[in-house]
């Protein structure tokens, strides 16, 4: 049985990020594929973030939630800044 992709919207600051992330761009991008075919890998956020989960990648963090149709990226950035 395969999994059913999602779709993966991006806000406009976690697209900015993805694109100047240098050498971890395809890791992000890469990250970005697994979390569209399994949205329950990244760990659940705890406190006021909680509907939200992340997914680390290098100091990178990808923040989102996600729908029975769609995947909402909210933010990447890195570890010091991302829950600001």
């Amino acid at each position: 049985m395969s999994a059913r992709q999602r779709g993966v919207n991006l806000s406009r600051k976690a697209s900015k990020t993805a694109q100047a992330a240098g050498v971890y761009q395809e890791a992000i991008k890469g990250a970005i594929r697994e979390i569209a075919a399994n949205p329950l890998l990244g760990t659940p956020l705890q406190g006021k973030l909680k509907p939200l989960r992340r997914v680390r990648v290098g100091p990178y963090r990808i923040v989102y939630y996600f729908t029975d149709t769609d995947i909402e990226v909210v933010n990447i950035a890195l570890r010091k800044n991302v829950y600001r």
